[in-house]
């Protein structure tokens, strides 16, 4: 049964004026309380997970896959189902096995994705496995040397038994040394230029340790976890080369994934200190993500901005006491074309079917106190 909740800010067990309301339920009942503070939107019952801040006006199915965008009407409160919570929620903490592979259903896909960046941003990019049941495709995207260099491959898993810390492709390896601590991503074969016919051998050994626990969000069927950390090692193509610490999140994720819901999205990046996501659905938006107090606190974010300000964004969350960065990208992003799940590629041009056009690179953060520290910035618009 899928339910949808407002979250009243005053809301205790014991207070009655509080009720919860299913979905389809032509009366819902509202709370007494009359301040307007934000919508949730929730998920099956029996699939634990957390909710996700919600701002709209009208109640909607948003994709095949179930993701429900909440009513509301005036300044009316619906409460949470009293065992969902504000996410991102760290009671419901990640298990060990839940970094491993997950077996899959049809439809579902599973995507293991490190995105990087050196610390003065010239040397930067990712690389990412992802799953179906029947097949992996795997992407390694590098800008070093101001050039931009890619490999991508979809090939059927081999028959036989999986190893459950082997989250590789047929050649980038991918393997979890410790569940949610460390991993070994290592890549030796050709890259080619996106833009030409000029390839290269590429070698990039790195390792994976993790700077804080990770964070689960939830989407129904789609499970999604994100956690702060650092590659170090060394990567080359051709005479280029780097060795060192990178900075990295990653994000881990399995399920049925919600490709084509968005009308834009815009992840923001600076690892200890937050991870912001911020998704356009028309004349409404979700937000999630968590910010990092100096002392390793960590407070979900309340209802994050972006402003466009000349050739940067303007970041706040004054609700959950996020101040004013400026954000301005260092380099020319990576650019990738995303069609439905499981169909990613890099090219010069869009191609039919392709639905998203997604900008990813690294980028500078000026928090409000004026400190300078360098993330990770993407952007995604749809195309159709």
């Amino acid at each position: 049964m899928w339910y949808t909740s407002r979250v009243c800010e005053e809301y205790s067990p014991a207070r009655q004026g509080c009720q919860t309301t299913k979905m389809g339920d032509p009366q819902p009942t509202s709370c007494a309380h009359p301040r307007l503070d934000r919508s949730v939107i929730t998920f099956p019952l029996g699939i634990p997970g957390r909710t996700v801040a919600f701002q709209g006006q009208t109640s909607e199915m948003i994709g095949s896959e179930g993701l429900i965008a909440v009513h509301m009407e005036g300044n009316k409160h619906l409460t949470s189902q009293p065992n969902t919570h504000t996410m991102p929620d760290r009671d419901i903490p990640l298990a060990p096995e839940e970094d491993h592979r997950h077996p899959l259903e049809p439809n579902e896909h599973e995507a293991f994705y490190f995105p990087f960046t050196s610390p003065d941003g010239t040397v930067f990019g990712f690389i990412r496995t992802l799953f179906d049941r029947d097949a992996v495709l795997e992407l390694v995207a590098l800008h070093i040397g101001g050039r931009t260099w890619v490999h991508q491959q979809h090939a059927p898993l081999p028959d036989g038994q999986v190893r459950v810390t082997d989250a590789s492709g047929s050649s980038l390896t991918l393997t979890c040394r410790e569940p949610w601590q460390a991993w070994c991503c290592s890549f030796h074969s050709t890259v080619r230029q996106v833009s030409g016919e000029k390839a290269s051998l590429a070698e990039l050994d790195l390792d994976f340790a993790a700077t804080g626990p990770p964070a689960r969000y939830s989407f129904g069927p789609y499970q999604q976890a994100q956690q702060d950390g650092r590659l170090s090692g060394r990567l080359q193509i051709a005479a280029e080369q780097w060795t060192g610490e990178l900075i990295c999140y990653r994000d881990h994720s399995w399920g049925q994934r919600p490709m084509g819901a968005a009308a834009r999205w815009t992840i923001a990046s600076v690892p200890g200190h937050f991870y912001v996501v911020i998704i356009e659905m028309g004349d409404q938006q979700v937000y999630f993500g968590q910010l990092t107090t100096p002392d390793s606190q960590f407070i979900p974010v309340h209802t994050p901005r972006l402003a466009a300000v000349g050739e940067g964004w303007r970041l706040d969350d004054p609700d959950a006491g996020m101040g004013t960065w400026h954000v301005k990208r260092l380099v020319a992003p990576l650019v990738a074309y995303l069609g439905p799940a499981g169909e990613e590629a890099f090219r010069d041009a869009p191609r039919p079917g392709d639905l998203y056009l997604d900008e990813i690179g690294p980028a500078l953060f000026i928090s409000p106190g004026g400190e300078q520290f360098v993330g990770l910035l993407d952007q995604a618009r749809r195309l159709t």
